[in-house]
């Protein structure tokens, strides 16, 4: 159904609904228009207690509007040229002249949850005004959008929380102090989830690793790997694709570095030299044949390799933290078999 009289009259069904739905509920707490919120908060105007600046966990299940859910059914059912019609059409709204253009509101957030959630929030703020839109349109889309950062805000990347405050930081001043406040909650929330992998005493570990190759070989390639590694941590989401990279990774940097450690320790010792063509299990048993590692330290080192070669996190930890062990565990591993390395 890509006909465009038909999609743009349903969409105006929709939208006289809510405009009968606005001159009946109002701006009231818990809802505004169709919409109303299942939890503690709703929308809240003026000098009125809201909710939270953002939630504890993330919840998609907290806003409701007929009308939203109206109009999103609708567009779940469109083709390709239907949705961009369907798009069009609701920009035109936010761009005014509209009679609905004080349902900004609901406007935006059918938009946000198609995928588009910055354009519709500037060119919307760039055509309300309290003069020509009295019944209260720019402060019942600012609520709407504080509800979404509120309930959904892992919908939004960083970047495109940079630009959302851009956005916002146009309207005059202290006009959205409260949706700005939200941005730097989000963002902090953001930052902590990041530096929850950050364990200092590995990290010092670490870069005994990085200084020891360095000092004795002279090379930076343990160092290339271990940041290879470690952006694994702090860009997009850890997916079992991901989780599939970062033990990769970590795997080869165990033996690979073994490998160098086993010829720098026989060339020190005097030691049955490791040949050139050893498979990863003879590279780990030749530390303990050699007598360099005792049985239970050869058994750690062979945990970690096979730890980093299983396809898939274990049900008990989620997969970041899968390769957060895998890649502390690794780390502590190399300092101690360079703590046998003659120097």
């Amino acid at each position: 159904m890509n006909d465009e009289g038909v999609i743009v009259s349903k969409i105006e069904t929709v939208l006289r609904s809510e405009a009968m739905a606005y001159r009946t509920n109002g701006r009231q707490v818990g809802g505004l228009g169709s919409f109303n919120v299942n939890m503690n908060g709703g929308f809240a105007h003026s000098n009125q207690r809201g909710p939270r600046l953002v939630d504890t966990i993330p919840n998609h299940e907290v806003i409701n509007s007929r009308s939203a859910d109206a109009l999103l059914r609708l567009y779940s059912q469109l083709g390709v040229s239907g949705r961009e019609i369907f798009k069009r059409e609701l920009i035109k709204i936010l761009e005014g002249p509209s009679e609905y253009q004080n349902l900004s509101y609901l406007v935006y957030f059918v938009l946000f949850r198609t995928g588009e959630k910055l354009e519709p929030i500037r060119i919307a703020l760039d055509n309300l005004n309290a003069d020509a839109h009295p019944h209260f349109g720019r402060g019942n889309l600012l609520a709407v959008l504080g509800r979404v950062l509120t309930y959904e805000y892992d919908s939004f990347d960083s970047g495109e929380l940079i630009k959302l405050r851009e956005i916002l930081s146009t309207l005059p001043q202290h006009h959205d102090a409260q949706n700005l406040d939200r941005i730097t909650e989000i963002q902090m929330k953001m930052l902590e989830d990041e530096l929850s992998d950050v364990n200092p005493a590995i990290n010092v570990d670490r870069d005994k690793v990085v200084s020891f190759w360095q000092e004795v070989f002279g090379s930076n390639e343990v160092q290339d790997q271990i940041n290879q590694i470690e952006v694994l941590f702090t860009e997009g989401t850890f997916d079992e694709a991901k989780l599939a990279t970062c033990l990769g990774r970590v795997r080869v940097l165990l033996i690979d570095s073994l490998k160098r450690l086993a010829q720098q320790i026989a060339e020190s010792k005097g030691l049955a030299p490791l040949a050139a063509t050893s498979q990863d299990a003879e590279v780990i048993n030749w530390f303990k044949e050699q007598g360099v590692l005792g049985a239970k330290e050869k058994k750690l080192v062979r945990a970690m390799y096979d730890l980093c070669s299983d396809e898939g996190a274990h049900a008990a930890f989620s997969k970041k933290e899968y390769a957060r062990i895998a890649k502390n565990v690794t780390y502590e591993c190399l300092v101690m078999v360079i703590g046998l390395v003659p120097r």
